[in-house]
């Protein structure tokens, strides 16, 4: 479902910039600096219209599909915090390699004191 919703968004995202930049504003539009005019593709006012309401409705599209694909990640998390898990798995293997550093620390100490006795016991 979660990747149904993110397919749908990025469609859906990219027809909202097209229909943004081929709708005439103040400059012209998009469509009028490729080569055509907008009077020549709609008439004055029914295409302008049209895709003003298609850029709405692609719009609240947009805005509902990101509101579900939050929504679905948040209930998919059940309120873990994915931070908080990877702070307690790198706390956790420091901790290991702590472990390790030291007992191998304790082993190279014995080992030294146990050389140094017999130094001091062959004389």
């Amino acid at each position: 479902m979660m990747t149904f919703l993110i397919v749908i968004q990025i469609i859906v995202a990219i027809l909202v910039t097209l229909l943004v930049l081929v709708q005439e504003g103040d400059g012209g539009g998009l469509g009028s600096a490729l080569g055509g005019s907008g009077d020549s593709m709609f008439s004055a006012t029914g295409g302008q219209q049209f895709l003003t309401k298609v850029t709405a409705i692609l719009f609240t599209l947009l805005v509902i599909t990101s509101l579900a694909i939050t929504k679905i990640s948040h209930s998919s998390n059940k309120g873990k915090s994915l931070l908080k898990a990877e702070v307690k798995k790198e706390m956790v293997e420091t901790k290991k390699a702590d472990k390790k550093s030291n007992v191998s620390k304790d082993d190279a100490v014995k080992a030294e004191k146990s050389k140094s006795t017999k130094k001091s016991d062959s004389k």
